[in-house]
């Protein structure tokens, strides 16, 4: 009687490994530090934690039933830019950061920042990181606005000057 024995102890190492890499991944998106999706290439969002679904104003129930597609989430104006990032994403893996808006239910608008890249075993399956900017994009109107009242003043002190010199 032949007894075949194979020394497992490599593929033991191996899937522990991947556990412990699977558990630092769950616990980076389950922080809610920044919104995570897995989605496809065709727009269906299959999975995303708690803060990318707060900032679009989404519920899991509406994202398990696959209400929650991110070309119809995405104003119109925008869908060239996704083009481009998926376009770069199924030539290099991974798309540069870019920005856009998300639409919510109630029409309102949030921007981000979003990067993304391929799951290494797919072609079709990717991992995006969506940070809501909405409050920066506010502050830089805000400032945009201080410095456009500002020039004026200034644009006006000469006529102003004169009027008191009068």
């Amino acid at each position: 009687i032949a007894t075949v024995t194979r020394d497992i102890t490599p593929n033991l190492i191996a899937e522990s490994a991947l556990r412990e890499s699977e558990a630092r991944f769950r616990r980076l998106v389950d922080s809610n530090i920044i919104g995570v999706i897995v989605c496809d290439c065709k727009g269906n969002i299959t999975q995303a934690n708690d803060a990318f679904l707060e900032t679009i104003s989404r519920t899991r129930k509406e994202l398990v039933a696959g209400e929650v597609l991110w070309h119809e989430i995405t104003p119109l104006e925008y869908h060239a830019l996704d083009q481009k990032a998926l376009e770069e994403l199924r030539t290099s893996g991974v798309c540069t950061p870019f920005e856009k808006e998300y639409l919510r239910p109630d029409e309102s608008r949030v921007s981000v920042l979003i990067g993304a890249a391929l799951v290494e075993e797919s072609q079709d399956t990717c991992v995006a990181f969506v940070l809501d900017i909405t409050e920066r994009k506010q502050m830089e109107q805000a400032l945009r606005q201080s410095e456009e009242r500002l020039r004026t003043v200034l644009e006006n002190m000469p006529v102003m000057l004169d009027a008191v010199d009068e």
